[in-house]
């Protein structure tokens, strides 16, 4: 009787101790999203600012201002954010205060972008003051404290987690010793099970701190250097006395921070919908030939030289343009890794009825049935011996795949020797929200 109530006492704290430290894995991962998504708000903030000034200054057009307005990023953002802070009334009060301001000088930014397309310079200046003065300081003060205040709170969940499982051990300890004592041979058994199973807990839990910490380093430390380069290199370009070897530095610097920043941008998808967070769309009327030939156009001269875009029937639709970019710019960049050297690449955009198939060919050899059922998983690479070393982490196919998702759609792969590998992505057409403000850019 005293082995079976040692046994059941074991089991039971056993269960509690797991329990506990399922619930605290879960907030870690809750504050760790929440940390992404302030500081991808204080990126899309200053790079707001930063080309409002640079609009109003001349050195940028409003059509570059439409797109960095920031309505399509800072409002889901903070949408996102506040379902992360749902449960936090502190951190949710100082949100309340701060999506008035970063939406006041999304608002701002537009309406300097219509002051400059009207060639009201001087209004526009005006209309683009504030972004630099009070309420811009208030709201990065504001981001800051929330920065501060969710990285406190994730170190004490640390804490507590450190707590339950020392605290689960010593019971677990006392447990087990008792069940020696009375039944040598089962403690045996039970004993070498939970160190097995502690062993894999804390495996994952370094995995998931240390890709936490990957992303927060991958936002914050280079996507703000990152967007430094690009502006001082789009003003180096506008240089009347460039020799053509500088030009093709420049434009060979320019692919190559895109690249870096698709790869950032997947990377930080991945953490979203690691942390359950859905992938924000905003549809809007889109052509989308045209969003192709320019995501094609953005990857370099290798993609201008071998890609082809075909647009049949009606291709029309409602879909997020930034999200649809990012898809072509991922299958495009794919089939320029892994297809055959300077052989031609298709990409087709047909209309089916309710829906429009995006597809990219290239020539390359077959994927067997194996290497297709895992193409769209995290962290896949290509097929031995098709990829270059460090050419790719791995997400770009499961980015597209959540993407198409999020959108309604789906993807899927066809691979055979003798016509090569082509990757179809159906969108349902969509409609553009009939009600709320303008997409930014529109």
């Amino acid at each position: 009787m005293a082995a079976l109530a040692c046994l059941a006492a074991t089991v039971v704290v056993t269960l509690t101790f797991e329990a506990v430290r399922d619930e605290q894995a879960r907030l870690m991962i809750r504050a760790s999203a929440t940390l992404v998504v302030v500081e991808e708000l204080e990126v899309a903030a200053k790079v707001l600012v930063t080309t409002t000034q640079a609009a109003v200054n001349g050195l940028e057009t409003p059509e570059r201002l439409a797109e960095a307005t920031g309505r399509r990023h800072i409002v889901p953002a903070l949408d996102a954010l506040e379902k992360l802070v749902a449960e936090q009334p502190s951190l949710l009060e100082q949100l309340q205060q701060l999506r008035p301001l970063l939406v006041g000088m999304v608002e701002a930014a537009e309406r300097t972008r219509e002051a400059l397309a009207a060639g009201r310079a001087e209004e526009a200046r005006r209309l683009a003051a504030p972004l630099q003065t009070q309420s811009m300081d208030l709201a990065m003060a504001l981001l800051e404290e929330m920065e501060g205040a969710e990285s406190e709170i994730l170190m004490q969940r640390e804490a507590s987690w450190r707590r339950a499982a020392v605290t689960g051990l010593v019971v677990f300890g006392v447990a087990t010793l008792a069940l020696l004592l009375l039944m040598l041979a089962a403690a045996r058994t039970v004993r070498t099970e939970m160190r097995e199973r502690e062993r894999l807990a804390g495996a994952l839990e370094a995995q998931l701190g240390l890709q936490q910490q990957l992303m927060a380093i991958v936002g914050h430390d280079l996507r703000n250097p990152l967007a430094a380069i690009k502006t001082q290199v789009a003003l180096l370009a506008r240089a009347h006395d460039l020799a053509d070897p500088q030009r093709e530095d420049l434009a060979r610097i320019t692919s190559n921070a895109r690249r870096m920043e698709r790869l950032i941008r997947d990377l930080l998808d991945f953490t979203r919908l690691h942390a359950g967070v859905e992938l924000p769309v905003t549809p809007v009327e889109t052509d989308l030939v045209a969003l192709v030939r320019r995501a094609t156009s953005d990857l370099g001269r290798d993609a201008e030289d071998r890609v082809t875009v075909e647009g049949r029937g009606d291709v029309g639709g409602a879909w997020d343009p930034d999200r649809l970019e990012q898809v072509a710019a991922n299958l495009v960049s794919n089939a320029l890794k892994h297809g055959p050297p300077r052989r031609p690449i298709r990409v087709l955009i047909e209309g089916h009825g309710q829906e429009v198939a995006l597809s990219v060919t290239d020539e390359g050899g077959a994927l067997d049935a194996a290497e297709q059922s895992t193409l769209f998983e995290p962290f896949r690479g290509t097929p031995a011996g098709q990829a270059e070393p460090g050419a790719s982490v791995g997400l770009g196919l499961y980015v597209v795949r959540r993407i198409a998702e999020a959108h309604g759609g789906r993807v899927a792969v066809d691979s055979a020797a003798g016509r090569g590998t082509t990757f179809t992505v159906r969108l349902p057409r969509g409609r553009a929200p009939r009600a709320g403000p303008p997409a930014a850019g529109g």
